[in-house]
């Protein structure tokens, strides 16, 4: 007998969402932490990576745009994330002097 709540399946006391496990708000925190912070089982690795690891296991409503969020105002992430070089001076042109170098090949047959 399957026990639905709210279109969410109920397994052994614990509510899912499409075969993974529906969290509640308290939770969160907690996912985030371990799955994005924690070295051994998150490693910051980015939002992409970090959204694909939380929804293999877990869901909750408008997870995707709190995962976005967390990673955005991560410290971490942003002290090591590469900077664009949108702020770097426009390149000027230099005089250059062209030569023509011609080179010639023998070979013994």
């Amino acid at each position: 007998m399957r026990i639905y709540v709210g279109g969410h399946l109920v397994k052994n006391v614990t509510l899912y969402h499409r075969d993974v496990e529906a969290v509640t708000r308290d939770r969160v925190p907690g996912i985030l932490l371990a799955c994005h912070d924690n070295p051994a089982t998150g490693g910051h690795f980015g939002r992409n990576k970090t959204y694909k690891k939380i929804k293999a296991r877990y869901w909750w409503k408008g997870m995707k745009t709190e995962i976005e969020e967390y990673i955005r105002n991560c410290d971490n992430c942003f002290e090591h994330k590469p900077k664009l070089l949108t702020d770097q001076p426009e390149l000027q042109m230099l005089a250059s002097t062209w030569i023509t170098v011609r080179v010639t090949t023998t070979a013994l047959f």
